[in-house]
């Protein structure tokens, strides 16, 4: 499929403005522009012509810890932004690449508490330790960074805030099944989110480390459909004793794991 160069307007963004209200925001934008003849209903009408993405049609997407539908007009609203924010070739090539393929590439993440990190470290295997600053935009960096907890998230207020997530990039299968999702979910997912908690719980060898799972999630890449647009899961362990203090995580010491 060759979609091209379209004449949509970028729209402008607030960057004291909250997660929700940026994606929120992206999303009406983009809906406008594929609605009414607008300048991107080329995009849209290609998809809805393309019997790669017809197939899709009220399949579930998999993003590794859960799915959403497929709607076409998402995909075109995830066109017209990576057009944006990637130049229109890398859009349309990864566009392609999304129909194409069985698998898809998710971001799987374990924020975690007791630790910084100055600088991402890799541990190899293509596990990383990431400073929550370089994390990608979320809902939970958002919040992790605030000072003032929203009332959603009142619950947590007497809890600390993680500094650093472990993460680990992964294909998982395009298409599942939300019926049978638990019992099917991709194995090398599965083994790797173990795997991200055993690497919380080697941190704790290190002197003067304590590190905790807090909270486990997965992200659709956002240089992938659908990107931002695919939506969000995830879980938290339930703990008796919280850490109230980070401690600076070195490079060094944590390659001494290996």
């Amino acid at each position: 499929m060759h979609i091209g160069h379209l004449n949509v307007p970028k729209p402008e963004l607030n960057d004291e403005a909250i997660f929700h209200d940026s994606w929120l925001k992206l999303y009406l934008h983009y809906s406008r522009q594929i609605e009414n003849e607008g300048p991107g209903v080329i995009a849209l009408k290609a998809l809805e012509e393309d019997p790669r993405a017809q197939a899709l049609q009220g399949q579930y997407i998999s993003r590794g810890s859960g799915a959403s539908i497929f709607e076409i007009k998402k995909l075109a609203i995830w066109y017209l932004w990576a057009a944006h924010e990637f130049g229109s070739t890398v859009a349309e090539r990864n566009l392609n690449k999304f129909l194409d393929s069985e698998r898809i590439p998710v971001i799987n993440i374990l924020w975690v508490l007791g630790i910084e990190v100055d600088e991402t470290i890799e541990l190899g295997n293509g596990i990383r330790i990431i400073s929550i600053k370089e994390m990608p935009d979320s809902p939970e960096k958002e919040h992790f960074l605030k000072e003032e907890i929203f009332d959603r998230y009142r619950f947590l207020n007497d809890l600390p805030m993680p500094k650093a997530a472990i993460t680990y990039t992964c294909e998982v299968k395009k298409i599942t099944n939300p019926e049978s999702y638990d019992r099917e979910k991709d194995n090398h997912f599965v083994t790797f989110s173990s795997l991200l908690y055993d690497v919380a719980l080697l941190l704790n060898t290190v002197n003067g480390i304590s590190c905790i799972p807090f909270y486990s999630t997965s992200y659709s890449s956002r240089e992938m459909p659908m990107g931002m647009f695919c939506g969000r899961s995830g879980s938290a362990p339930r703990h008796e004793i919280w850490g109230s203090k980070s401690s600076k995580l070195s490079a060094s010491n944590a390659l001494d794991l290996n």
